[in-house]
């Protein structure tokens, strides 16, 4: 039996609300320590500017998986950092929303099959983004 097969939208959907908005980066962390420094200057090299964003629907080669969506007008661009999610999912349960399911098979399509005699695995299936940067926050300032 199929499940459904992945699209890349699906694929992120969950990590996707771990968005950090190029102001709250420079508000929250620019200047704190080096750690919050090193982190503000990698989030910002990966964000694409104006002329970058022409250059590449001129191009029309597709977005580099490591940069950043562009925003929509009037929107601030953000990072997707999506490599916290797995991290506050074990660090705290209280931040995410989550089943029990038995592990399904990636076929090769990335289609996802299922298979009820292999291990269980926690699907998460929605996380609280204030709860989660702001208990990373508080790990990065020290507080």
């Amino acid at each position: 039996m199929v499940l459904t097969k992945m699209t890349e939208e699906e694929r992120i959907r969950v990590a996707s609300v771990l968005t950090l908005p190029r102001r709250e980066a420079k508000e929250r962390l620019a200047g704190k320590n080096p750690i919050c420094d090193y982190l503000v200057k990698i989030i910002l090299d990966t964000m694409r500017t104006d002329e970058q964003w022409e250059l590449q629907n001129a191009s029309d080669q597709g977005m580099d998986r490591n940069q950043s969506a562009h925003p929509a007008k009037g929107e601030e661009q953000s990072r997707i950092i999506w490599n916290i999610a797995a991290i506050a999912a074990l660090k705290d349960p209280a931040y995410v929303n989550a089943r029990l399911i038995s592990s399904p098979v990636l076929s090769d399509d990335l289609s996802l099959t299922e298979a009820h005699a292999r291990h269980m695995i926690k699907m998460v299936t929605s996380c609280s983004r204030n709860a989660i940067f702001d208990d990373m926050y508080s790990k990065l300032l020290l507080e």
